[in-house]
């Protein structure tokens, strides 16, 4: 396992990739073991969050209204992420990604 990566975490409108956005990422940067650097934003995904999301997430739509969108944050997520691998939370864990393809809630 690298010692240097970003950990990735993200709230989103729901469950399934291909048609949910993103309203919440926080990233932290580790090189050599070491973190040396945080990331996190409130995203607006220009659509009302269920009611079920808001029970999981306590992200609502009034907290989101102001927010910047994904399409304004991207080059700012990925240059904090530089070409370090990610490991992201899933469930029960963390699971290392190395795609450098973003979900489409990303789009």
């Amino acid at each position: 396992m690298t010692d240097s990566y970003v950990a990735l975490d993200l709230e989103t409108t729901g469950i399934g990739a291909k048609k949910e956005k993103i309203t919440e990422i926080g990233m932290v940067k580790v090189l050599d073991g070491q973190i040396v650097s945080t990331y996190h934003s409130l995203v607006n995904p220009r659509r009302p969050i269920p009611e079920e999301i808001v029970r999981l997430t306590g992200i609502d739509d009034s907290m989101v209204q102001d927010a910047p969108g994904m399409e304004e944050i991207l080059g700012e997520i990925l240059a904090f992420m530089e070409e370090l691998p990610r490991r992201s939370i899933r469930g029960s864990g963390w699971k290392r990604t190395e795609s450098t393809r973003w979900p489409s809630a990303v789009r």
